[in-house]
């Protein structure tokens, strides 16, 4: 039980006041292909609706991931994102180049520091730079305090942007369970809590974001 208060104090200690606006419904599967060694490969959709169910952005992406032992691991991912803004569609055309470590703290207890650059180009504007860094910080503790569960996560992701030259986003997620369901199918469940800069002001938007991620082997 000290274990578990700790990891909420951990994630309550960088929970911002919630002045959001909206809330969002983001949900998530990936679909491992194929494993030798340290190498695999999966594929990754992902998408977002707003409070009204209207359809605001779609992710397909390659996971491309290698361990190079039992704490670091490197990925590449090719990937295409489309946003709804102002009634139109963007679609930009992004490579994702991750470093991971992950510590393990105790037997159930686990640090990961996802290091990840963002190449990103707008379509049709190949020359302009929409390039982040997304460093993530996740702790997770295995658990099976429900049926079917196997572990309670909390994180903080930042997204800073080159072109802005400052942080634009700020996501905490202070509960995430996971579940495996059976040998083939495992899901999360999420609440998150997203704020993200006005432009160039000082200005912020807050949204609650409800969220399910799915892992399903075929």
């Amino acid at each position: 039980m000290r274990k578990t208060a700790l990891i909420i104090g951990l994630a309550s200690i960088a929970a911002p006041q919630l002045r959001a606006e909206e809330t969002q419904y983001w949900a998530a599967w990936t679909f491992p292909e194929w494993q030798s060694g340290g190498f695999s490969t999966a594929t990754a959709l992902e998408q977002y609706h707003f409070d009204d169910g209207d359809f605001s952005f779609f992710y397909i992406g390659q996971k491309i991931n290698y361990a190079l032992n039992e704490t670091w691991s490197i990925g590449a991912h090719p990937a295409v994102e489309n946003w709804r803004r102002d009634g139109r569609w963007q679609q930009y055309y992004r490579l994702e180049l991750e470093v991971t470590p992950t510590f393990q703290l105790s037997d159930k207890l686990s640090l990961s520091l996802r290091n990840r650059y963002e190449l990103r180009r707008e379509e049709g504007e190949m020359g302009d730079s929409a390039d982040r860094y997304r460093p993530l910080a996740t702790v997770t503790y295995q658990a099976a305090w429900l049926p079917r569960m196997t572990s309670y996560s909390a994180s903080y992701e930042m997204f800073y942007s080159f072109d802005a030259e400052r942080p634009i986003v700020h996501r905490y997620s202070p509960i995430r369970l996971t579940f495996k369901l059976n040998e083939n199918i495992s899901t999360a469940v999420y609440y998150l809590y997203q704020s993200k800069r006005q432009g160039l002001s000082n200005e912020w938007d807050g949204t609650h974001v409800l969220g399910l991620s799915s892992k399903l082997k075929f």
